[in-house]
């Protein structure tokens, strides 16, 4: 299957899951989430496995239903669809999703070491995202989105396990 993008029909299936989160509706929109949502996130990770580096294993799309165990909030069912393609525990990875407001794309490490190539330090990695010099502004003042809650800028006390850049 070829990735023709994603068409009215993912916007239309998340914003009436969104009005209406419950079996129901998933039992009577399966067929419009396999074709507009599922089908066409599977054919763009296939279509894009080539061009991740080596070392990189084949995209996964993360399943729709929630777990609620936990939770305060029991609707059975996620409001975007995501994929990611990643190294492994450690190493980069990159994530796609797709949901009633659009498409979100984004890329970062998770439990990455201060000292893992290919960035020498993460702290290093860290002090560029919150520090700005006089030739760049930093990522969060320049990014259009900024996230809702920005954490405090890194030291050398406070080490963060992961990093995302997104937009």
């Amino acid at each position: 299957m070829r990735f023709e993008g994603f068409g009215d029909g993912a916007v239309e299936f998340f914003e009436g899951l969104e009005a209406d989160n419950s079996k129901a509706y998933w039992a009577d929109n399966l067929a419009l989430y396999r074709e507009h949502v599922r089908g066409p996130m599977e054919a763009l990770l296939a279509e894009l496995e080539p061009e991740f580096a080596a070392g990189f294993g084949k995209g996964k799309v993360f399943r729709p239903h929630r777990d609620v165990r936990f939770s305060k909030d029991k609707s059975p069912y996620k409001t975007h669809c995501g994929a990611v393609v990643e190294q492994g525990r450690g190493g980069g990875a990159y994530y796609v999703e797709v949901s009633a407001d659009g498409l979100l794309v984004a890329g970062g490490c998770f439990h990455t070491e201060p000292d893992q190539p290919p960035f020498s330090s993460l702290l290093r990695v860290r002090n560029c995202c919150w520090e700005p010099d006089s030739t760049r502004p930093s990522i969060l003042e320049s990014a259009k989105n900024p996230p809702l809650a920005q954490p405090s800028p890194p030291s050398h006390s406070c080490i963060w396990p992961f990093w995302c850049i997104r937009r």
